[in-house]
């Protein structure tokens, strides 16, 4: 090969190893294949449908990853976001340095 085409596939990889690492290749949660970024890690378990993640990322680049893994957002309550998808329901909370996650069962037992 030459130079040139080396360098340019060089700079291809170095572009697209860049997007995956910041949007994240998504992992499945806790909670029913819900994503999370692959960065992200258990912090702390509430319950069975409740997660603290910490997460170094942007949170604006997560909520918008939802999106496009097809989770509508349904509804928001302060901080609070809620997302739909296949008749699920799950809330998300973003704060500095990580999220919530929690199963809509869990938001609506009393």
């Amino acid at each position: 090969m030459q130079k040139k085409q080396k360098e340019t596939i060089a700079i291809i990889s170095f572009i697209i190893l860049s997007f995956a690492f910041i949007f994240g290749i998504p992992k499945p949660s806790e909670i029913s294949k819900f994503p999370v970024p692959i960065t992200a890690k258990v912090e702390k378990v509430y319950s069975e449908d409740s997660f603290d993640y910490r997460y170094l990322g942007s949170n604006q680049f997560y909520m918008l990853r939802l999106r496009l893994y097809g989770w509508k957002q349904i509804d928001q309550m302060g901080a609070v976001y809620f997302f739909e998808k296949n008749g699920e329901v799950v809330s998300v909370l973003p704060y500095q340095n990580g999220f919530n996650i929690t199963a809509e069962s869990s938001i609506m037992q009393p």
